[in-house]
């Protein structure tokens, strides 16, 4: 099944964050120590909502796989088994991808996404307010791109 990870990364990291858009096996461009400031500059002004989801074959659908304790989308009522029909007046299919990753682009603290989800077979809207990425995810998130692309016997030889 392909991920979904909209709730723990917003889509628009990959296009915002320079030290994110390494692609597979290539190394990031920029020293480690300037990569990780950066990137937990970026990473801190960008909206967070607290979910992830995957699509769901035999529901036909995208559902929430995870609503993290304490997140916007938990407070917005959000849970695990939702499912994901629309955002913001765009429907959840795959013909609108690119409209629905837009909108996930401008997630920024304070803003408000709208959802119409089904829950139970009753269709239901919920509106989360954003909020910005805690430090613990964020430290996940850059610790992570300092493994892959910036390893520690590089750092330790001074790299290539």
């Amino acid at each position: 099944m392909k991920k979904w990870i909209l709730g723990t990364m917003a889509l628009a990291l990959l296009t915002q964050a320079p030290a994110l858009t390494a692609e597979e096996d290539e190394k990031c461009e920029h020293d480690a120590t300037i990569c990780a400031r950066d990137m937990a500059a970026a990473l801190k002004k960008k909206g967070w909502m607290g979910i992830t989801f995957d699509y769901d074959k035999d529901v036909g659908h995208v559902v929430l796989e995870k609503v993290f304790e304490g997140s916007p989308a938990e407070a917005a009522g959000l849970e695990v088994g939702d499912i994901l029909l629309v955002l913001n007046d765009i429907d959840y299919v795959d013909e609108n991808m690119k409209e629905v990753k837009e909108a996930y682009k401008g997630m920024l603290p304070g803003g408000k996404m709208t959802y119409e989800i089904e829950r139970d077979g009753e269709r239901l809207e919920m509106v989360v307010t954003i909020g910005e990425i805690p430090d613990y995810i964020v430290a996940q998130w850059v610790g992570k791109h300092m493994l892959e692309y910036h390893p520690a016997e590089e750092a330790a030889s001074g790299g290539d």
